[in-house]
Parts: C-alpha cells; structure tokens; sequence
C-alpha cells in the first residue's frame, strides 16, 4: 500500500508543498494570478500520446499542474515532475520522448485551452538534476527536437517545505534543456523598459 511507504509519502509531501507555494505565490505577487491548479489525481489518466512509431498510445501523468496568468497579460502553465530517488534512464527518457510527442501535437491545447506549456523538473539533489537534464538533452536531440530544450526546466531543491514561493518559482536558480544560463521558472517582464 502506498500509503505506508515512505518514499510515496516524501513524494506526495513535496509535490503538496510545491501546489501550496504555487498558490501562496499568487496571493504576494500581485503581478501573479494562479488560475488553475491540478493534482496528480485530478489528471490521472487524462493525457495519452502516440508513440513514436504510432503503434501505441502512452500516457503522462504528471505529479501536478499549474496554470498561471502574468501581468494580466500572458498564460504559463507548467507540468510538474518531481523526482527524490533516481530512476531507470530508460523510464526516464521513454517519460521525455512521451513529453515531446505531446508537446509537438495537438493533445495539450485540446486538454487544457491553452498553447502555453513548460514541464518543471525539481529534483532532491543537484547531481540528480544534472543528470535528468542531460537525459532529456539526449531525448531532444535523438528526436532531431533540440529547439523544445526551452520548454524543460530543471532544478535542485532540497526542502520544498521551507523553501519560499518567490525562491521557488522567482529567483534565477533553473536550468533549461541546452541553456547556457540560469532563469527564474516564471519571468515577469521589466515595466520600466
């Protein structure tokens, strides 16, 4: 049973802990409205791809979502993966060839009534982190899809429960697929420019 499994539970704490920052981001920036939230239970089963070869469908199933509207102006919605233990390089890169499937078709505009979209990678340690950023490079560039790097964010976080909503989401800590620099995951545009 999951629930006395305590990988499960770190799990679910910190995928819990990322939601409710999402939420208290939203209520101390202004300039950030949190419109919709889904938890892992809420899009169980929802999102299916065709494979590469087209033989199969695969579904993703993210550990949450968030749909963001930015200075009144713009849409980012991110799909969330969270990761504390390393997993099986081939799991891992049959999850990003399912992502690239489905970021390159029509599925997530027709699911969620929006283009905008970003998968978030947090992960308990950096060596981790680097690691799944270059599984996922390696996924991109196999697939000939190495522009899509700029939709896959990847950081190290240790305690998503102390860790604040601003430093979480604003400060300049994320690495992109291929990037060369670091980035805040959600970026406000300068008004004074």
């Amino acid at each position: 049973m999951k629930g006395h499994n305590a990988f499960f539970l770190a799990h679910t704490i910190a995928v819990t802990d990322v939601l409710i920052a999402a939420r208290l981001l939203s209520r101390t920036v202004p300039d950030i409205v949190l419109t919709r939230l889904y938890t892992e239970r809420s899009i169980k089963r929802k999102i299916y791809v065709a494979s590469p070869a087209g033989d199969r469908r695969h579904c993703i199933e993210p550990d949450g979502s968030l749909e963001f509207v930015l200075q009144g102006q713009w849409q980012a919605f991110f799909h969330l993966e969270l990761y504390r233990t390393k997993l099986t390089e081939k799991r891992f890169k049959h999850k990003i060839a399912s992502y690239v499937a489905y970021i390159t078709s029509p599925v997530h505009e027709q699911l969620f009534q929006t283009p905008a979209l970003d998968i978030a990678v947090f992960c308990h340690d950096p060596h981790l982190a680097g690691t799944l950023r270059r599984w996922t490079e390696e996924v991109l560039h196999d697939a000939q899809q190495e522009g899509l790097g700029e939709r896959f964010y990847f950081r190290s976080i240790t305690d998503t429960a102390t860790t604040s909503p601003a430093e979480l989401f604003l400060t300049p800590v994320w690495e992109q697929a291929f990037g060369t620099t670091k980035t805040p995951l959600i970026v406000l545009a300068d008004e004074t420019t």
